[in-house]
């Protein structure tokens, strides 16, 4: 095991499951919007960062996870919904971009069955602003490219049991 995959697994090794899995799906839209546009950075060796085109779309934390989600979606009862979600979502706004119209908050998924119902409207916001990010940048960042973590992409997919997680193509 290399320095870098220690690293990841003493940070993520015990990080909720389903944050793993949301994190993979994110990559993957990614990767259908644009196979160049994306990158995971690991910052601080505390978290990891998906960036497409350059915009830090979702933020995996041990605790939880931070997305960006389509501001412009009209999914204002999906907004309600994620207020009233109270203990499993907050609303952030520390980072909420411009160029490409956002929102944001923090996940921390709670039993499986909240997790059932709240991940699918957060998920439909988040993957709108996937959308709108690689629609607006044409490639990924150079520093972003050059920062990205292949050995997070191996942990993920062990760890997971999904082989089918890709990689970008610079």
């Amino acid at each position: 095991m290399t320095d870098a995959q220690q690293t990841i697994t003493q940070l993520f090794g015990q990080t909720e499951e389903r944050c793993l899995h949301m994190f993979a799906e994110a990559i993957r839209k990614a990767h259908k919007s644009g196979r160049n546009k994306w990158g995971v950075t690991l910052y601080n060796n505390d978290r990891v960062r998906l960036n497409v085109g350059s915009v830090v779309v979702c933020t995996l934390h041990a605790g939880g996870i931070w997305f960006a989600l389509d501001k412009d979606f009209g999914g204002t009862l999906d907004e309600s919904y994620l207020d009233r979600a109270h203990d499993c979502w907050n609303w952030t706004h520390e980072h909420d971009y411009r160029a490409v119209p956002s929102i944001s908050g923090y996940y921390k998924p709670s039993t499986a069955r909240k997790h059932a119902a709240t991940w699918p409207r957060i998920r439909k916001m988040h993957f709108a602003l996937i959308d709108n990010a690689a629609d607006k940048y044409k490639r990924l960042r150079k520093t972003s490219q050059t920062a990205h973590s292949s050995e997070f992409l191996k942990y993920l997919r062990n760890r997971l049991k999904q082989p089918d997680i890709p990689n970008p193509v610079y």
